[in-house]
């Protein structure tokens, strides 16, 4: 009988006017009065939420925590497909209709009920709806069957959200661990950006988009908020769900990824004891990421990396990767940041190599490689790009191009292209930046960036280093030569270094 009232409430929201919402407001109501005849006010503390979306020509009804505690069944059946919203209780038999064998007893469990009316999409496509869907009411027996179908536990919604978000935000502990234990990888981002981005990217209204989100995803969010980049344990913290972050951290979720805002997981905590947990495993993760980093540059070094992208320059590849490695173990000047100056014809990989010494520092990080061409510096004035104009101009507000970068990433690598080009005034400004390591904006701010690398391309000399070529080529094959004698494992180079005595 219950199940037929749910059924009859279905059929009168197909029936529904999707296009006007003026009616909206009571469809509470209809709900109350049908699926429980007013006899039961829905409390308080349980929030009742309903999204009716028209995309095109499919209606899509989600009902989610629209009852109080009723009694329990496996599956709710509609026209188009059943979702099972079992979580905890006593399971009875089925009878015709989807309807439990077992009595009302009252309100003993809680219960979410969802139903699916209608989607549009192929049979995989509807698939993966629903298993985003059981995931986020934590129904691990139905994520299972859909995994059975080849559903792929990371795929990825319409709109940007994965399961395991789904699973995070809702404190849904145990469906966080099963699908960790199928293979869900902890530190993917969540795309959705906002509801009005999200909107016109996919060619509908931001109504359909906020319900979508809500119906599917989770109502404790405000989604006019940015939500890109924020992974599993961003959502998890958010949700101060404790165990989902155990379960998470202990997968090999990564405390440092930060989303569009800049912001890591720890800084969404609520209170001491999240923020202190995150912390610790935050210093912990570091120590472990340091020496997988040393173990693959012992396996992998950086000369072998450049040379796979860079053909021959092998005297020119061995000083710079001498030079970083120095550095990456410590011995190096810490008041004084690195700096090169690359000389050399076009075409021969002064700029490539840049780019590839950012790569390897950095791992392929947004904003990690910095590229500032100095041929848009040749007037005495424009050295206000770098810093920003001063006080009482225009731009004053929007800070110097190469300032701004570098208080965004202070340790990136900043290559200076064909540096003959500029103005001198703007050379100028470049000498306290070499020698210490920090430079002060039009604000009077000053960014420290003393483990920035920034290094000059030029072309100045390129005759007279043409002509050099004879003796590189012999460096080079001294180079090889030291190779072929030590052992085939060693893979390091060996280096002559100078140590000034003044």
């Amino acid at each position: 009988m219950f199940v037929r009232k749910v059924l009859r409430t279905i059929n009168r929201l197909s029936n529904y006017n999707f296009e006007s919402r003026r009616r909206l407001p009571s469809v509470h109501s209809l709900l109350r009065d049908e699926l429980l005849g007013g006899k039961w006010r829905i409390p308080s503390r349980i929030r009742s939420f309903l999204a009716v979306t028209w995309q095109g020509n499919a209606n899509t009804c989600f009902i989610l925590d629209a009852l109080p505690k009723v009694p329990h069944f496996d599956y709710a059946y509609t026209r188009h497909s059943y979702i099972g919203a079992a979580e905890e209780g006593h399971r009875g038999e089925k009878d015709d209709g989807g309807t439990t064998g077992q009595g009302w007893r009252g309100l003993p469990f809680s219960f979410a009920l969802l139903v699916a009316a209608c989607w549009n999409g192929t049979p995989q496509q509807l698939n993966e709806r629903e298993f985003l869907l059981a995931a986020m009411v934590g129904n691990i027996e139905r994520m299972k069957e859909f995994i059975k179908k080849g559903v792929d536990v990371n795929c990825q919604h319409p709109y940007g959200w994965r399961a395991i978000h789904a699973a995070a935000i809702n404190s849904r502990s145990q469906a966080v661990n099963f699908l960790l234990s199928q293979g869900a990888d902890p530190n993917l981002p969540d795309n959705f950006s906002n509801i009005f981005q999200v909107a016109r990217e996919n060619r509908t209204s931001p109504v359909n988009v906020e319900a979508t989100r809500e119906g599917e995803f989770s109502t404790l969010l405000n989604h006019n908020q940015m939500f890109r980049g924020c992974t599993a344990l961003h959502y998890a913290v958010l949700a101060h769900d404790q165990e989902s972050v155990g379960y998470l951290l202990e997968a090999g979720a990564n405390p440092m990824l930060v989303n569009e805002y800049h912001f890591k997981p720890e800084d969404y905590a609520k209170d001491i004891g999240m923020r202190t947990m995150m912390q610790k495993y935050s210093e912990k993760y570091q120590q472990k990421q340091q020496q997988r980093d040393m173990e693959e540059r012992r396996k992998f070094p950086l000369e072998q990396r450049i040379k796979q992208r860079i053909i021959g320059q092998e005297g020119a590849i061995a000083t710079v990767c001498g030079a970083i490695r120095r550095k990456e173990n410590g011995w190096y000047d810490e008041e004084h940041p690195l700096v090169f100056l690359f000389l050399g014809s076009s075409g021969i990989g002064k700029t490539e190599l840049a780019k590839q010494v950012a790569e390897y520092l950095h791992k392929g990080k947004r904003d990690s490689f910095i590229r500032m061409d100095m041929s848009e510096y040749q007037q005495k004035h424009e050295v206000a790009k770098f810093i920003g104009s001063p006080p009482g101009y225009i731009g004053h507000d929007d800070g110097g191009q190469l300032t701004k970068k570098l208080k965004a990433f202070p340790n990136a690598v900043v290559l200076f292209d064909e540096v003959e080009k500029a103005h001198p005034d703007v050379l100028t400004i470049l000498l306290q930046l070499f020698d210490e390591g920090r430079l002060t904006d039009g604000k009077g701010k000053t960014i420290e960036c003393k483990d920035a690398i920034f290094i000059m391309t030029s072309n100045l000399a390129s005759d007279e280093i043409a002509e050099y070529g004879m003796q590189l080529r012999e460096e080079a094959d001294q180079i090889n030569k030291q190779r072929l004698e030590g052992e085939p494992d060693d893979l390091e180079i060996t280096e002559t270094i100078t140590i000034s005595r003044r």
